[in-house]
């Protein structure tokens, strides 16, 4: 059981300045694709600017700043996990390695103390923003060349 605890990331925003990249339908309307990374603020905004003003998220509990505020400069948007928290779990990886996969060799504590890497959420916005699991990103851009071995815990 120790190990399988390992693999479970509890999803608990609790500012708005946490990392997401949004999953939106590809040009063929077959798939989906990721869009650019950005934090959980600018997607609302975009979400806003867009005519939709009632988002909320998935198990969290979120209030917009007041209008009286909006005057005042940006106001963060108030974030935080409802008691009844959502978990992402995942399998270990044990063969078949790629590098599309090769964070689930690594738990949730190691991942998330990485100095490499930085952890943003692939969400999905239906009728409120859902998580679908967490991505990894190098934190500084790098340029490998084959053969270039990094780091990442």
């Amino acid at each position: 059981m120790a190990g399988e605890m390992s693999r479970i990331w509890p999803v608990a925003w609790t500012t708005d300045q946490q990392e997401v990249v949004l999953e939106v339908p590809d040009e063929s309307g077959k798939g989906s694709t990721d869009s650019e990374k950005t934090t959980l603020r600018q997607l609302l905004q975009e979400l806003e600017d867009a005519g939709i003003t009632d988002t909320t998220l998935n198990s969290h509990d979120m209030h917009a700043p007041h209008a009286a505020e909006v005057g005042q400069g940006p106001q963060p948007y108030l974030v935080k996990p409802k008691p009844t928290m959502m978990y992402f779990g995942f399998t270990e990886c044990t063969s078949n390695y790629k590098y599309t996969n090769a964070a689930s060799i690594f738990t949730a504590a190691e991942l998330d103390a990485s100095k490499s890497l930085l952890k943003a959420w692939r969400v999905i916005y239906t009728k409120e923003i859902s998580p679908r699991k967490p991505l990894y990103f190098f934190k500084d851009d790098l340029e490998m060349d084959a053969g270039h071995v990094v780091r990442l815990v």
